[in-house]
């Protein structure tokens, strides 16, 4: 009976080691703090006896990216949230007991073990709770798809889950190869607000940044607080992430920008085919752009810089 019993233990401890390389960041913790801290079946779902886990590939954009372990509770494969996320390029963080994914700012925030969530400013129920199992944040594929709308349409096979990006919102014939100078055209947004709006975003140069700095706040941004807080003090409501931003006002070429123009970018353009947006500046004249972005506010020169050219999705200019 001693012996049975050992085997029993052993077993059980092989089962939770092997859980211990789910997903990457978020912590999957030691193994003496999972034996301390049980798996979390929420209403509804299945057993933990139940429960099978599968080694598939996560391709994105026609490339593989890397091997996820998923979990398999009744009739619903759950995928591990942060490894998900951080394969698109995406910062995961936590406060409480909310998850916050975006680029340079927030794009989506999930309520652990529950169906609440919000893309942007708007409100979404997800149909099936985001759970934690075994230390590790899971989501539904139906979740995954509810969060991420037309960004990417998701495909699970026998052995994969592909993620396909979807339309952007800008076209992708124009480029700051088209760039020849600041044009003549009058902007919406008039010439004294975007002078005030550039000179008191000039005050926060050096200002650092914090991924989900809190709205409203000057001691810290992030790339679309940076904007809404500017513009705001203009009267110009802008909504908080840079993807709501982008909505927003008429769409501008390269060759027909004026300072006060919102310019938008991709972040971090690890997928050519990844034109999603993640990230938002102001545009000044003369090609250069202030924002927030890590490690601080600065002023860069666009029409210099390969990187941000390359990663450039188009402008938009507010009232």
């Amino acid at each position: 009976m001693l012996k049975q019993i050992a085997i029993g233990f052993f077993s059980t401890a092989l089962f939770l080691t092997g859980c211990a390389n789910f997903g990457q960041g978020g912590g999957a913790g030691t193994l003496e703090n999972r034996q301390h801290q049980p798996t979390r079946i929420m209403q509804g779902q299945a057993a933990p006896g139940s429960q099978t886990n599968q080694n598939i590939r996560l391709v994105i954009a026609g490339e593989t990216t890397e091997n996820i372990v998923t979990v398999r509770i009744a009739d619903q494969t759950y995928i591990p949230l942060d490894t998900f996320f951080q394969a698109l390029g995406y910062t995961v963080t936590r406060e409480n007991n909310e998850i916050h994914i975006g680029f340079t700012d927030p794009m989506y925030s999930i309520t652990e073990d529950s169906t609440q969530a919000s893309v942007g400013e708007e409100e979404v129920t997800l149909p099936h709770t985001v759970t934690t199992i075994n230390n590790q944040t899971y989501a539904t594929i139906p979740s995954l798809e509810a969060l991420l709308g037309a960004s990417y349409t998701l495909q699970l096979t026998a052995d994969s889950l592909i993620l396909t990006p979807g339309e952007s919102i800008f076209p992708e014939d124009d480029s700051w190869d088209n760039f020849q100078g600041d044009t003549e055209a009058a902007p919406a947004v008039t010439s004294a607000q975007a002078n005030r709006i550039i000179n008191q975003g000039k005050k926060y140069l050096g200002v650092k940044y914090v991924f989900g700095a809190r709205t409203g706040r000057t001691s810290s941004f992030d790339c679309s607080s940076y904007t809404q807080y500017l513009y705001g003090q203009q009267g110009i409501r802008l909504p908080r992430t840079a993807r709501a931003q982008a909505t927003r006002g008429s769409y501008v070429k390269v060759a027909n920008l004026r300072p006060g123009d919102l310019l938008f970018f991709s972040v971090p353009g690890r997928f050519s085919s990844d034109r999603t947006v993640g990230h938002v500046g102001i545009y000044m004249g003369n090609g250069r752009m202030i924002h927030a972005a890590p490690p601080r506010v600065a002023i860069i020169n666009v029409a210099n810089s390969s990187y941000w050219k390359r990663v450039y999705l188009g402008a938009r200019r507010v009232r």
